[in-house]
């Protein structure tokens, strides 16, 4: 049986009987033990365990913010104490999705992952999936994307203004239905075009242009129950 042995600071190798291994006391090390929130107000949380009442902070790796009740592993040193992560939920902590309809209930009843107040996440391909609901709340939401896809049954934005920009705007639907108190539209040039009947119903309609005004086609119908006038200092009928 050889000896092992490890190169020493003058560059002489030590051998196993030479090398000591001084144990730390309780002064010089931090202990993992489980213990329970007992109270907690913003990051600063009192927690139970075999040593009694301890102040703790919330470890930047313990995303899963803790809540009262909850099991977590805490590290524990002379002068400071640390939540690394939490083991297990409180059962009354747990959400019920039949009983948390709205966002608030929602917010309240599942668990929260709180992140420091500048963060980013990165990935080659990144997917959220819900089972049920998926929420985004910010004061701001930003979406930049070389395309942006949505598929959905059903699409419905509400709110008090809408502004779009875009270079070209093509819509495609089988059925549109347009409802507005006041329309009003700028054009440079306007075209349209339509296969089969277009009608147009209105309390009273007029149509003014500062040039010209043409009306073409096979058979013209033009009907007034009372005054027909035609004005112009030159009238061809005919």
């Amino acid at each position: 049986m050889t000896q092992s042995s490890a190169p020493s600071l003058s560059g002489q190798p030590l051998t196993c009987q030479e090398l000591t291994c001084q144990p730390l006391s309780f002064q010089d090390q931090y202990q993992l033990r489980e213990a329970n929130i007992f109270s907690c107000v913003d990051d600063i949380f009192l927690v139970t365990d075999t040593a009694g009442l301890v102040k703790a902070r919330r470890a930047a790796s313990c995303l899963l913010a803790p809540e009262t009740g909850d099991t977590v592993l805490l590290c524990a040193g002379p002068a400071s104490a640390w939540i690394v992560a939490v083991l297990e939920r409180r059962a009354e902590s747990q959400p019920d999705s039949r009983a948390a309809d709205t966002a608030a209930d929602t917010a309240a009843a599942c668990a929260r992952i709180v992140l420091p107040e500048h963060c980013a996440v990165q990935a080659t391909t990144l997917s959220l999936t819900a089972a049920r609901d998926l929420r985004l709340a910010g004061q701001k939401i930003q979406v930049k994307g070389h395309a942006v896809d949505i598929a959905a049954s059903l699409v419905r934005a509400t709110g008090m203004r809408l502004e779009q920009g875009f270079q070209a705007v093509h819509t495609k639907a089988e059925h549109l239905v347009t409802q507005a108190g006041r329309v009003l539209g700028f054009f440079r040039r306007r075209l349209e075009k339509v296969d089969g009947l277009c009608e147009t119903e209105a309390g009273s309609m007029r149509v003014s242009s500062k040039e010209s005004l043409r009306v073409r086609s096979q058979s013209l119908d033009m009907r007034s129950k009372k005054t027909v006038v035609l004005d112009g200092e030159h009238i061809h009928i005919g």
